[in-house]
């Protein structure tokens, strides 16, 4: 009895595959061989058999998984999904501020001008939009003076490059106001992943050359009730000439600033 039920189990196993590739993008489809679930069961072969390629037996061959739609039109180029996990992760943070001050020390979130060209040709078109989680700094980087890690993630609305970054940001006092409050200059260090071109196959498209950048930042801005900032950033990510093609992209903007 135990030996035919394994043999079942392996059949209907074997009615299921995957497709061996899959894009990191793409959501996965759950397949149906058909031959093999026609010997399961009998009575599906009239519509499941190779010579019927009837509408009703296409609707047999392929499941694709579940989409929301307004969700799937948000997912466009990639970019749209650095998008949709940002809001996500904003949302969680306005929705829990005590759990976000256990976490983070500051949030920023603004706007850019998509590759400005500032240190090279400006290509790709569009705005992004930016969040940014700091934390407090740990014990052991007061050896460089205290900067705060960070993550963040640059969506390009244009369906260009976006970035998911992290690194250190050191902040400087320039002009103190009163409190925590007056003009500062934040000057950071890090890396960035992209989902941009690595070779110049468009003309639209800068070519980064790597799947990995550095990535550097300024940040001049102005800290007032203690807790709140507007600044101005620009930011820059190449490969350092370290791979065949190195044009760069940077992004020019405004952010707000809340720390916990």
């Amino acid at each position: 009895m135990s030996g035919n039920l394994g043999a079942l189990s392996r059949s209907m196993i074997g009615a299921f595959i995957f497709p061996k590739r899959i894009s990191f993008w793409d959501t996965p489809r759950l397949m149906v061989n058909s031959r093999t679930l026609t010997a399961i069961f009998p009575e599906a072969r009239n519509l499941m058999s190779v010579e019927d390629r009837s509408e009703k037996a296409k609707a047999f061959t392929r499941f694709p998984a579940p989409r929301d739609t307004a969700v799937a039109k948000v997912e466009g180029g990639g970019s749209g999904r650095l998008l949709l996990s940002a809001a996500i992760a904003a949302g969680l943070l306005c929705a829990d501020p005590a759990g976000a001050q256990s976490l983070v020390d500051e949030v920023r979130v603004g706007g850019f001008y998509h590759d400005a060209g500032i240190f090279g040709t400006r290509k790709e078109r569009g705005a992004d939009l930016n969040l940014e989680l700091r934390f407090a700094s740990p014990e052991f980087l007061g050896a460089i003076w205290s900067p705060r890690p960070h993550l963040g993630v640059t969506g390009s609305l244009a369906g260009d490059t976006s970035q998911l970054y992290f690194g250190l940001t050191w902040s400087f006092m320039l002009w103190r106001t009163g409190g925590n409050n007056g003009l500062f200059l934040d000057a950071s260090l890090g890396g960035s992943a992209h989902n941009g071109k690595l070779e110049p196959t468009r003309t639209d498209r800068k070519a980064l050359g790597s799947r990995v950048l550095f990535r550097e930042s300024l940040e001049l801005g102005y800290r007032f009730g203690d807790v709140h900032s507007i600044s101005v950033m620009l930011d820059h990510a190449s490969n350092a000439n370290l791979a065949d093609h190195n044009e760069g992209i940077d992004s020019l903007g405004l952010r707000y600033g809340l720390k916990f």
